[in-house]
């Protein structure tokens, strides 16, 4: 993004309202396996029907957020102009003015969108698209041949937000736009892998477009992947000055919390927040010892972590 001029940085923040919560439709492939090129689908967008270009830019502002929205016949109303504008100045005064002008002059937005896409290919995405490209062709390909091997569901397994019942043939998404569909030879659905998804599931629905799923390609989840909850907890914990000295005093023999409050000069009771935060990351074990319950060191999760904070808990670093 620091590379791309002034004006195109401009363009991308207006039409934030576009990509930000959702996208357009019509950037799906058109039909099943097809592949259109970059340029092949701005020159699809450039012949699209001039209604389809303004109802599908214009219902992320609004047909998403009501469950009977009314569709394509809500663009007429002048309650629905007034709410996407309204939306759209979440992202900026831009914004909003963009969002009047997909009702008031729809082919102005169309110009300008293509404008935006072609700008940020020449200035970014052209090189983005050397890597990525070969990465999603391989994807497709894993695809085709889970699909073929192993049916629909093994694809779609593991993905976000999709609850799959293979009992009941059902696939289901949760969302405010709820309604429920068939797929059937007239009415096929394309299964659709994306490098930017991530961490959600898109799926179109309604006509004029395909119906069909976008999900996070395989290479997508990996790099982005979350950290494990429970090593999100040892950090957590060993992120706290006293938590690592009692840590460290723990590590030279098992102490209660009356004589760890006296050494890190805290309450006991302030002392027993942090020593939860060491018990639930596993780093320290309770034990009763008559009246009294001790910490101990946890000799395994200290094994797990880096030399350097094991040598310090160890007393052997200062």
């Amino acid at each position: 993004m620091r590379r791309l001029s002034p004006g195109l940085k401009r363009e991308i923040r207006a039409f934030a309202f576009m990509y930000e919560d959702a996208a357009p439709d019509a950037i799906l492939p058109p039909a099943i396996g097809s592949r259109p090129s970059f340029h092949q689908q701005l020159d699809a967008w450039a012949a699209m029907p001039l209604d389809d270009f303004a109802y599908d830019v214009a219902r992320p502002l609004y047909h998403w957020l009501v469950p009977d929205s009314g569709g394509r016949s809500r663009m007429a109303v002048a309650e629905t102009r007034e709410a996407a504008a309204d939306r759209a100045a979440f992202w900026g005064e831009d914004s909003r003015r963009l969002a009047v002008l997909v009702f008031d002059d729809p082919e102005e937005v169309r110009r300008r969108t293509l404008e935006l896409l072609g700008s940020y290919w020449e200035e970014a995405f052209a090189r983005e698209w050397e890597r990525l490209e070969p990465q999603l062709v391989a994807e497709i390909n894993h695809a085709e041949r889970t699909l073929e091997e192993r049916g629909l569901y093994a694809v779609l397994d593991g993905q976000p937000e999709l609850r799959i019942d293979r009992a009941a043939g059902v696939i289901t998404r949760r969302s405010p736009h709820e309604h429920e569909l068939d797929v059937a030879p007239d009415q096929p659905f394309m299964l659709v892998p994306s490098a930017y998804v991530w961490p959600h599931v898109r799926v179109n629905c309604d006509p004029p477009f395909p119906l069909a799923i976008v999900y996070p390609a395989r290479f997508a989840r990996v790099e982005r992947e979350l950290p494990p909850p429970e090593l999100v907890r040892v950090f957590r914990a060993l992120g706290d000055a006293t938590r690592l000295r009692a840590l460290r005093l723990i590590a030279e023999r098992p102490r209660s919390t009356e004589e760890l409050a006296t050494l890190v000069a805290m309450s006991e009771s302030g002392l027993s927040k942090h020593m939860k935060a060491l018990e639930d990351a596993g780093l320290v074990e309770r034990r009763r010892r008559g009246y009294y319950v001790l910490y101990a060191l946890n000799s395994a999760a200290l094994g797990a972590l880096p030399s350097d904070l094991a040598d310090f808990v160890n007393g052997q670093r200062a």
